[in-house]
Formats: structure tokens, sequence, C-alpha cells
């Protein structure tokens, strides 16, 4: 009976807690699914709802609470509905988000899903080893992220990360990749990861390019940076890396 009236007693207050953060979000004139992800957000934020983000869309909107965006690029987006996600969330106008997919296929599903909007986000055939230069140089607070996509580049050259730094003063990137194995600390399923990447000629070299540029004073690693944050599997966990231009305006 103790320990059922103390399990009442927490979820009242966490659920008093969760309605008062709901009622203020209800009264800021968003959309529902905007009120929402903002309800969860502030939530997590104030140790009211789970500690950390548990999706990319999530984390995400977490980053740019820290650290601010008006641009958002997602490169290597695929079909564009982490993106379409994010804009529907309130990350950002989708006049000020770009969709960068290297296949033609992916572009048209961007296009779809663009066209499905009320405003259309942009969209661009591109990838890591193009570069950005099409989107222009700005000093407007930038948010990059890849999911998934830096995986399939074997050897990663640091003139990528250079080259969006020169384009984007006030740069914060999130990486959403495979590389644990690559990351300092020991975990069981390192080898196994290592092997599993390398057999597909995939990327072994991101941790190391990012270190790099963080010794050379370029940029800095900051939080939030996991080497395990969502398990795919033993041999694909996502593990997260958030960096920034050491010069942020």
């Amino acid at each position: 009976m103790v320990g059922r009236s103390m399990w009442k007693e927490e979820y009242e207050y966490r659920w008093s807690e969760r309605v008062r953060h709901l009622q203020q979000n209800l009264a800021g004139g968003k959309s529902l699914i905007q009120t929402i992800a903002r309800t969860r957000q502030s939530c997590r934020l104030t140790a009211i709802g789970s500690p950390s983000p548990e999706t990319p869309a999530e984390l995400i909107l977490d980053v740019i609470a820290l650290y601010g965006a008006d641009i958002i690029i997602d490169v290597g987006a695929g079909l564009g509905d982490l993106l379409t996600e994010l804009i529907l969330m309130g990350a950002a106008t989708p006049a000020n988000c770009w969709a960068v997919e290297p296949t033609k296929s992916g572009v048209a599903g961007c296009s779809l899903l663009s066209h499905a909007l009320d405003t259309r986000f942009n969209v661009a055939q591109g990838s890591l080893e193009s570069g950005l230069d099409f989107i222009g140089s700005t000093t407007t607070k930038t948010l990059i992220y890849t999911h998934h996509s830096i995986e399939q580049v074997q050897y990663l050259s640091p003139h990528i990360f250079e080259g969006w730094l020169k384009l984007f003063p006030n740069l914060t990137v999130v990486n959403m990749e495979p590389c644990g194995f690559q990351m300092p600390g020991a975990w069981p399923g390192d080898h196994a990861q290592q092997m599993w990447i390398k057999k597909r000629d995939w990327n072994e070299n991101l941790w190391a390019v990012l270190e790099s540029l963080n010794t050379r004073k370029q940029i800095k690693i900051i939080s939030p940076t996991k080497k395990h944050w969502i398990r795919r599997g033993l041999v694909s966990p996502t593990s997260l890396i958030t960096w920034q231009n050491i010069n942020k305006l």
C-alpha cells in the first residue's frame, strides 16, 4: 500500500507540472503538434519528463533551444521526412530550411513533402562532397545536421567541414551517425560495429576529423555529445556529436 501511495503521489506531481507546461504552451497560439513538441521539450529541460531526447526531432529541438537556429540544413535528407517533422514542430520557417540530398529519388520525395506544406522548404540535389556554396554565405545562426548520411562516406575529408565553417560563421552542427567505435571509451559492441562498418567500406574517420579540427581550434565539440545515444541493433547504434564554429559570432 505504501508503494502504491508513493507512486500515485509522484505521478500526481508529474502530471500536474506537465499540465502547467501544456497550459502555457497552448496559450502561445501554436498548432497542436507544435504545442505538444514544446511541452515535451520544456518538461525535458526542467527534468519533469525523460531526461534526454528520444528521437532525432526532439534532439534537434533541444539543440535549437540551447544554441539557437534561424536556418536549418539537412545534409543527406533522404525523403525529407525529418526536416518536415521539424518544420511542423515549429523549429523554423520552411523558407529558411534546406533539404540537401544526393539521390534523384530522395530529391523527388523531398519535393513531394515540400509541396504538401502551406509554405515550401528548399530542396537541392547535393552531397557532402559537393559542398553547400549554392546556399550562400550568411552570418545568421545556422544549424546543419546529418542523420546516418555520413556513414556511407568511406573517407571524410576535413575540407568538407572547413567549407561549412567559411560559409557559416554562426554554425552549430549535429552529427547523428554510427561512429561510437571511433570515439573514446570502451563499449562491448565496438569491435562488432567496426567490423560491420569496415565490411561495407563505410566511414571510419568522422571522429578523427572532428577531433583534429577541435585540436586545431577550428571547431569546439560541445554538449550534447554521446558515444551511444539511440540503439539500432548491436552494430548500428547512433552516436551523437555536436560541435560549433570556434569563431561563432
